[in-house]
């Protein structure tokens, strides 16, 4: 599928993050890494490869580096995960994307993410 087709199925705009927001699924999954790109439905990130399987019925958190925004429990659905090139050539770490869809946001989960949106992103996509 190419690009602009992708583009044209987005019901949501997309944000580039700023640096220090971070997701992390849990439990016991241990993947935690920079959140990349948000909008409204959803969100990518990316973390470093640790070969852990997301559980049944995972729940994502969002936060700040500087504990000043936090939410919790964000139900979701994986859409995405492969391995990003790698930036030196002789490190030992892989680094993946994950694109995640959220599922059933209440009310306060919609009006939260849409104040991460405006404080802790740059620009429309």
């Amino acid at each position: 599928m190419t690009q602009s087709l992708t583009k044209n199925k987005r019901k949501f705009k997309r944000y580039k993050a700023k640096p220090g927001a971070y997701a992390l699924i849990r439990p016991k999954c241990g993947k935690l890494g920079q959140i990349l790109e948000i909008s409204r439905n959803g969100l990518s990130f990316s973390y470093i490869e640790n070969n852990d399987d997301i559980p049944n019925n995972p729940i994502l958190d969002i936060l700040s580096i500087h504990n000043e925004f936090y939410i919790d429990k964000i139900l979701f659905t994986p859409v995405f995960d492969y391995i990003l090139p790698k930036k030196f050539p002789t490190s030992m770490l892989n680094m993946r994307k994950q694109g995640l869809k959220f599922n059933n946001l209440s009310s306060s989960d919609k009006n939260r993410i849409n104040y991460f949106i405006k404080k802790y992103t740059f620009c429309k996509m």
